[in-house]
This record gives C-alpha cells, sequence and structure tokens, in this order.
C-alpha cells in the first residue's frame, strides 16, 4: 500500500512539474507569438 502510494506521489510530481514546464514555455512564447505579427512589421 505505501510503495503503491509513493510511485502514485512521484507520478504525480512528475506530472506537476512537467505541467509547470510547458505552461513556462508557452507563456514566454506566446507574446512571441501574438505580436509578432503586428509590432514587429510596422
Amino acid at each position: 500500500m505505501e510503495d503503491s502510494l509513493a510511485s502514485a506521489a512521484d507520478g504525480f510530481l512528475s506530472l506537476h512539474a512537467a505541467l509547470i514546464f510547458v505552461i513556462n514555455t508557452a507563456s514566454h512564447f506566446s507574446p512571441l507569438l501574438t505580436h509578432n505579427d503586428e509590432s514587429q512589421w510596422q
């Protein structure tokens, strides 16, 4: 029981870390994608 709970917690933490990484990457690149075609080319 404790081993499966620990592995589930590890899986949740790794998933949470991956989700934070994806959100940080998307928030880092989204200003480039949204503001690139308007402000850069005028």
